[in-house]
């Protein structure tokens, strides 16, 4: 600069400093001070010469804008996006975060293109109560369960009429029929995406909801803490810290119905065959040829298995004992 203005060589760190001072006094300060004092008998002329500044500077304007975008054009073509799967591979790969962290952010990623079909929890699996039940029955249901909400159905359980919340039946009385407490309950479309499920789901502070085929047929439920499993894993479900299996002493379990077959044969050592289901409930139902009742019991392997809890739709509890 100072070779075209020989005035300022060897003070061009004075006038830098110059200009900046001048451009914040006329610019910034002064400005402002006025329209703060004086902004009603400012505006109107402002906007007349404001108004003819943008039709002057306009194609100064419109230059620079097409510049800027032909040089952005540019370099995007010369750089290398990074695919969302890519990066989702690197978290697995690589060993600067923890498995967990890995797994949470990587389902973040992919969070907006899950649709609720994906995680609805099946109708078999759905701890559930008529709507002809006392408040006495639901609560027993929800102590026995360990949720705080309940689908209500109406004679079959493919009709889902609502939910009842725990909250709603404190200090009622026990004989009364819980249908004046049952709440609506919201209802998606299998396809619709996540999180809009979780969008509605705040919006209208609610936390269950009901999942339909394209014909209108209830899939299954599925709340906001499953929401939230799929997101963090196993640290926000309901149920996650309930054991599937619990050893009570030497070669005797109680078992959760729905353990999958793998990891019983693992855990106890009892070779159960292969066949035409994958959990334990299932291969007691094959072996009785329908769903057992509380209390029947099957010898397998030198072990006997004990139904203890069973409801018409599954297995839940088993007692397993060597014999």
């Amino acid at each position: 600069l100072s070779k075209y203005f020989p005035i300022i060589e060897g003070k061009e760190v004075l006038f830098a400093e110059t200009l900046v001072i001048f451009t914040l006094i006329i610019g910034e300060i002064i400005p402002k001070s006025l329209f703060q004092h004086y902004a009603d008998k400012i505006i109107i002329p402002s906007l007349f010469i404001l108004d003819k500044l943008r039709l002057i500077l306009k194609p100064v304007l419109i230059f620079t804008k097409v510049i800027s975008r032909t040089i952005a054009k540019y370099f995007s073509k010369s750089e290398e996006k990074v695919r969302r799967e890519d990066l989702i591979n690197l978290l697995r790969e690589k060993k600067t975060f923890s498995e967990s962290i890995g797994y949470i952010v990587s389902n973040i990623l992919s969070f907006k293109e899950r649709r609720i079909g994906e995680i609805v929890k099946p109708l078999y699996e759905v701890v559930m109560i008529p709507d002809t039940a006392t408040v006495r029955q639901a609560i027993e249901q929800i102590n026995k369960s360990g949720y705080s909400r309940i689908p209500v159905y109406r004679e079959r359980v493919d009709d889902i009429v609502g939910y009842i919340s725990a909250y709603d039946l404190i200090d009622k009385n026990l004989d009364e029929s819980i249908k004046t407490y049952i709440r609506k309950i919201l209802v998606f479309s299998e396809y619709t995406p996540l999180p809009e499920v979780l969008r509605v789901f705040k919006e209208k502070k609610e936390h269950i909801s009901v999942v339909v085929d394209e014909r209108g047929v209830i899939l299954g439920i599925v709340s906001i803490e499953d929401i939230f499993k799929e997101i963090l894993g196993e640290l926000a479900s309901e149920d996650s810290e309930k054991p599937l299996i619990k050893e009570v002493s030497k070669d005797t379990w109680v078992v959760d119905g729905k353990i999958e077959v793998n990891e019983f044969r693992r855990i106890t050592g009892i070779n159960i065959p292969d066949g035409q289901y994958n959990t334990l409930g299932g291969f007691l139902t094959y072996k009785f040829g329908r769903i057992p009742k509380k209390g029947e019991i099957v010898k397998f392997g030198g072990y006997s298995f004990k139904v203890v809890d069973a409801d018409a739709r599954k297995v839940n509890k088993v007692l397993i004992e060597k014999k």
